[in-house]
């Protein structure tokens, strides 16, 4: 998975652990109960894609050289017979279809010689009973033991190929799988909105957790915008920090993270600024480096 997928699958997993744990403050609300069921059965379809996306074919071009070299063994053992039994029966139809010689079961394309092993196996099988009673060394459990190195011999052939395409199916899946867990995600929140005013603690931990995070830095300070009245999370915030330099906008749940490679040990001020809302600006915040610090920008409608 790429780097976002996994931050995106992280955060899924967080919240719905969270959804979890304060099941008892949404109990009865069957619309949020079935996004929180969409919400796990989408990450369960990106387990099972992920784990097909993975599927590695270390070890299949070994297994395939050896059943090949296997098949073109048995091919030529047999082969031989054959040839000799065709002269001295003068029969120059089967003379003509194993006029093989080693190395045309050893080498050349691979496809190739499958086929020539497939006709030397069904001339054997044609000839058996009458090579047996002229005193060939030849058996009908040699024939069906090359047959049986030819099929496992097609069978690797195809699996290089197949996995390759299960991953290039599964990564193509999972692009699908996360377009439609954000959709999952996003009607989940819009149920939540009533709890910001009748259970904040529970609004609260539920955004915290459903937060994407990105997992290659530690935060510094994280700016979590709200509506003063409602306690409604906002996003697209203007967040900026004067000593940064930086302007970014809060995400879908009123974050804004600061990581320890914008802000060192020192003082800052923080502005946030939105449509309908006065600015705010919050001066001499303290930043430690280890820590994360959070500021509550708690937004006043116009």
């Amino acid at each position: 998975m790429t780097k976002k997928q996994i931050e995106q699958k992280a955060a899924a997993m967080s919240g719905s652990l969270a959804m979890t744990n304060h099941s008892a403050d949404y109990t009865g609300n069957t619309p949020l109960i079935g996004k929180q069921t969409a919400v796990n059965t989408r990450l369960t379809n990106i387990g099972v894609l992920e784990v097909k996306q993975g599927t590695t074919i270390t070890g299949f071009a070994a297994a395939k050289k050896s059943a090949f070299d296997d098949m073109g063994g048995k091919a030529w053992d047999i082969c031989v017979l054959l040839k000799d039994y065709a002269a001295s029966t003068n029969n120059a139809v089967l003379a003509g279809e194993v006029d093989f010689t080693k190395t045309d079961f050893e080498y050349g394309a691979q496809s190739v010689v499958k086929d020539r092993s497939v006709i030397v196996n069904a001339r054997a099988g044609t000839n058996l009973t009458d090579m047996i009673t002229a005193g060939y060394v030849i058996t009908a459990p040699a024939v069906a033991a090359l047959g049986s190195a030819i099929g496992l011999y097609a069978g690797l052939a195809g699996t290089p190929r197949a996995a390759i395409g299960d991953r290039k199916a599964a990564t193509a899946g999972l692009v699908t799988e996360f377009k439609k867990l954000g959709v999952d995600v996003k009607g989940l929140f819009n149920l939540m909105v009533p709890y910001a005013r009748t259970n904040n603690a529970f609004y609260v931990a539920i955004n915290d957790a459903f937060e994407v995070i990105d997992i290659t830095r530690k935060i510094a300070m994280r700016v979590i915008c709200t509506d003063s009245v409602t306690g409604v999370r906002l996003a697209v915030c203007e967040v900026s920090c004067e000593e940064v330099g930086k302007m970014k906008k809060s995400s879908a749940r009123g974050i804004r993270d600061f990581g320890e490679d914008e802000m060192i040990t020192g003082n800052y001020i923080i502005d946030v600024i939105r449509g309908g809302y006065k600015p705010f600006r919050l001066e001499n915040i303290k930043v430690v480096k280890g820590k994360m610090t959070v500021v509550n920008a708690v937004m006043v409608k116009l």
